[in-house]
């Protein structure tokens, strides 16, 4: 009596997960070959893959086989093999602009509005394909709470930790960069964006008593009033020099004292920064030089008169720090804060942020491929 069977089986790549197409099985019973065994109890039967034993029973009791039937089955399955994104990057300008009292300003965001994000699932089969498509259904998530995503759509989330500790202190501006991933449900490959976060403040507000600039040393010397066509996000006002050399800052009704402000110069020539952030003292006058400040943070505050004193330095800059004659290379972020014991650019820097190279401080030597001012 012969016997015929039909069987199923799905073959796996061990490695990929991925299925085999056209793998071979065959299926033997009472088959005349000396390579082919089985037993002469009933219901045992011997299975192998292209020819070669992959799995045997009782093959110390070898038989006559008189039948046969091959089997083949395509197994193959699809997953995805990519996660792609429209973009790479993404950036966020975040204005907070403060009016009114300062005993209870009004508060004013801008730069918030929402960007999108699309995802594409790799490779893009048609519904009519050979093979059914594999689930194309994309979850979206965040390195940090200071940003919102979902369906791939962008939003500050302007109560964040983050962002209410950069409001709160000074110099009430800071930078993060927080990657946003998405996620193929079916293999788990992802795509990834880096999404820039900028926070500044604009600080409009004025004093209760709204009184009138004040003046060191006996009056004022030298003003200058800022231009009305001044960038935007920076505050306009009069610049008071004293007579004994110190600027003071007038806006609003109100002399700035103990704070940074992000202010508009009349005096910087054309290819000088402006605006800039300065730093005004309890008294009320400009600072300049190595100031630190109320949050542990070191800046350095242009000293030098040639038209932008008092502007907080960013990036690579050569001071000469202890007065030597010889300038050192110092590193302050975009904050402006000086950096230390950390390497920036590909260039180490000490305890005390000057450049160095092989722990020896670099005096008035420019790196070629950092270009930074004297």
């Amino acid at each position: 009596m012969k016997s015929t069977y039909n069987l199923q089986l799905d073959k796996y790549d061990h490695e990929t997960g991925k299925g085999t197409e056209g793998a071979i099985f065959k299926l033997y019973e009472r088959f005349d070959d000396k390579d082919q065994v089985n037993t002469e109890k009933d219901g045992a039967v011997q299975l192998y893959e292209g020819g070669e034993p992959y799995q045997s029973y009782y093959k110390d009791n070898p038989v006559t086989w008189d039948g046969f039937r091959f089997v083949t089955v395509d197994a193959t399955v699809i997953h995805p093999e990519s996660v792609t994104l429209d973009k790479e990057t993404l950036t966020f300008d975040l204005v907070l602009t403060k009016t009114g009292k300062k005993s209870n300003p009004t508060l004013t965001w801008t730069g918030q509005d929402d960007q999108t994000l699309e995802a594409t699932v790799n490779p893009v089969l048609a519904d009519n394909n050979t093979y059914k498509p594999y689930d194309r259904t994309v979850t979206w998530s965040t390195g940090n709470a200071a940003l919102n995503v979902v369906n791939g759509s962008i939003t500050p989330n302007l109560e964040a930790d983050w962002i209410q500790q950069v409001i709160s202190k000074s110099p009430y501006a800071g930078t993060i960069e927080i990657p946003v991933t998405a996620t193929a449900v079916d293999n788990g490959k992802t795509a990834i964006c880096t999404v820039t976060v900028n926070v500044s403040v604009i600080n409009n507000t004025t004093s209760s008593s709204s009184g009138g600039s004040g003046g060191g040393g006996g009056g004022s010397s030298t003003t200058k009033s800022a231009l009305s066509s001044q960038p935007a996000g920076s505050v306009t006002g009069t610049w008071t020099k004293t007579e004994d050399e110190r600027w003071q800052f007038t806006s609003g009704g109100r002399v700035y004292t103990n704070e940074w402000a992000y202010i508009y110069n009349p005096y910087a020539d054309l290819d000088q920064q402006n605006p800039s952030w300065f730093r005004f003292s309890q008294d009320g006058y400009m600072i300049t030089g190595w100031h630190t400040d109320t949050d542990g943070n070191v800046y350095y505050l242009n000293p030098v008169s040639d038209n932008t004193q008092g502007r907080m330095f960013t990036g690579w800059n050569w001071i000469d720090k202890d007065g030597d004659g010889h300038a050192e290379c110092y590193y302050f972020n975009v904050s402006g804060v000086l950096q230390t014991n950390t390497t920036i650019d590909g260039y180490n820097v000490n305890q005390d942020g000057a450049w160095v190279v092989d722990g020896v401080i670099k005096p008035a030597v420019k790196p070629l491929s950092l270009d930074m001012g004297i």
